[in-house]
This record gives structure tokens, C-alpha cells and sequence, in this order.
């Protein structure tokens, strides 16, 4: 039995495919790590069978505007071919979008995308990923803050 290596092990980082343009995963998983306006940084996850739409369409998306790209990488032995349904990528990286930044960021993301927050808190705290005792609080807080939402 070989022992278990000692000291520090690392290992170094595959670059996954360009994030301009649009690709799909066939294998393993691709990583797009995202810089948003606010300076806030995400990844969006690209399993096999997803399709990243390429940078340029998501910033003509109202959640895409202004984001930009610091690399991609590849996991798990990842494969990707060229191209790909830029609508269902668009979808995909939608709805990771909308759970990303602080709760408000997260409910304004929403707002934008299907233009009310009158809905039931529980699902709106599903689709945020948050509980709905801290939807709740928000809401509140913005009714004071941003009554254009409501």
C-alpha cells in the first residue's frame, strides 16, 4: 500500500473553455467564475448536458448587463464542445443568477425577472435561497426603502 503523501499537496487548476462564446458540457463540469457590477464574485456551475450562452448574450439579458468574466475551469475531467442552445443557457445561468448577492440584491433580481414580489414568502424564500423569515424581514425593509417594488 502506498503512504499517504506528506506535506503540502496542490494541484493546479485546468482552464476550462473560453467564456465569449457559447459552449456545452459533455463531460465532467465547467466552473464559470463571474465578477458582477457590484463587485460581488459567483460561480455558475456548467454540468454536462448545459450550456454556457457566451458572454456577449448574457449582457443583453436585464440580469446579464455588466457582468464580466474572470475564468473558467475545469473539474472532474471536464469535456466541452462549441455551441449549444444560447436560450437554454441563458435559462441555466438565469436561475443561479437570482440566488446570488445579499438578499435584497437576490429580491430586486426577482422583481426584475417576473415583476412583483407579491408572492407567497415561503416560495419566494425557495427561489432566493433564504428562509422565509428573512424574506419576510426584507420585504418589509423594502416596502420602506424601494416602495417601487411593491
Amino acid at each position: 500500500m502506498t503512504p499517504a503523501p506528506t506535506g503540502k499537496v496542490y494541484t493546479f487548476a485546468r482552464p476550462g473553455p473560453a467564456a465569449d462564446q457559447p459552449w456545452t458540457v459533455t463531460a465532467g463540469m465547467g466552473v464559470v467564475v463571474l465578477l458582477t457590477t457590484s463587485g460581488t464574485r459567483a460561480s455558475i456551475v456548467c454540468t454536462p448536458g448545459s450550456t454556457w450562452p457566451g458572454l456577449a448574450t448574457l449582457n443583453r439579458t436585464t440580469l446579464g448587463q455588466g457582468l464580466t468574466v474572470d475564468r473558467t475551469r475545469a473539474v472532474g475531467d471536464a469535456h466541452w464542445t462549441e455551441g449549444g442552445s444560447t436560450q437554454a443557457g441563458v435559462a441555466h445561468v438565469t436561475s443561479q443568477l437570482v440566488r446570488l448577492g445579499s438578499v435584497d440584491d437576490r429580491l430586486r433580481r426577482t422583481h426584475t425577472l417576473i415583476g412583483t414580489l407579491h408572492e407567497n414568502h415561503e416560495t419566494l424564500a425557495a427561489v432566493i435561497d433564504t428562509t422565509r423569515e428573512t424574506t419576510t424581514n426584507r420585504i418589509g425593509h423594502l416596502k420602506h426603502t424601494r416602495p417601487e417594488l411593491f
